[in-house]
């Protein structure tokens, strides 16, 4: 019984050393696609790709400003009418502007004017200039006797000898567009070129009223001035 007991204790040893021995030994690390160890990749950056804006037709945004100067329209002018300056020896100046239906007579305050064409070279107007300065005398308030010299070649100095000699003491132009005056008077009044002098003619408050050609006595002036002032 002994010996089957010593059989059986040898029999348990020699299954022990059996099973360490297959337990001893290292397991065979045999790399396989499940067991190997993943390999660690670099993290990418997300890539942003930027992309201009392309702004709306719609949107509400500032227009552009250029850098060249804004440019105005062009300011409307005013209509463009015949215009005359005068100018007396005391260089008191004026002008005769020509409008649609009127004369505008600058610097001059008198509801009535009587403009005459003169010319030291012509009898008659040389008859004429006392009665007009008889005229201004006595209607100073209501009537100024505006003279214009044409065809005439008299300087400053001749042409005050030449009003003192004839007693002239009214406005007497003697400016260098008289001549183009007395051609433009001359064709509204369908009197030609070589227009008759002296040539005299009547306005009230701008408006035309009438002219006369040749020299004109002072009771008949006088009494047209007074119609005017007093109608």
């Amino acid at each position: 019984m002994v010996r089957n007991y010593l059989y059986l204790i040898l029999g348990v040893l020699l299954l022990s050393f059996q099973g360490c021995g297959s337990d001893s030994k290292a397991p065979s690390r045999t790399s396989s696609p499940a067991n190997a160890p993943k390999s660690r990749e670099l993290p990418t950056p997300p890539v942003s790709v930027e992309t201009p804006s392309v702004p709306k037709a719609n949107a509400s945004r500032p227009p552009a400003r250029s850098s060249l100067p804004e440019t105005k329209p062009p300011a409307k002018r005013e209509a463009s009418f015949p215009h005359f300056p005068l100018r007396d020896l005391d260089h008191r100046s004026s002008a005769l502007i020509f409008e649609k239906d009127r004369v505008r007579f600058q610097n001059i305050r008198q509801r009535i004017v009587i403009l005459t064409l003169l010319s030291d070279r012509c009898a008659p107007c040389r008859g004429m200039m006392p009665y007009l300065t008889m005229l201004q005398k006595k209607y100073a308030k209501d009537l100024f006797v505006l003279g214009v010299l044409v065809r005439s070649d008299l300087d400053d100095e001749e042409l005050r000898r030449f009003m003192r000699r004839h007693e002239s003491n009214f406005y007497l132009s003697n400016h260098p567009d008289g001549d183009r005056l007395g051609s433009f008077l001359a064709s509204r009044l369908d009197l030609g070129s070589n227009y008759p002098l002296p040539l005299t003619l009547i306005y009230k408050d701008g408006k035309y009223i009438m002219h006369i050609q040749g020299a004109v006595p002072y009771e008949m002036l006088s009494h047209l001035v007074e119609g005017l002032i007093h109608p």
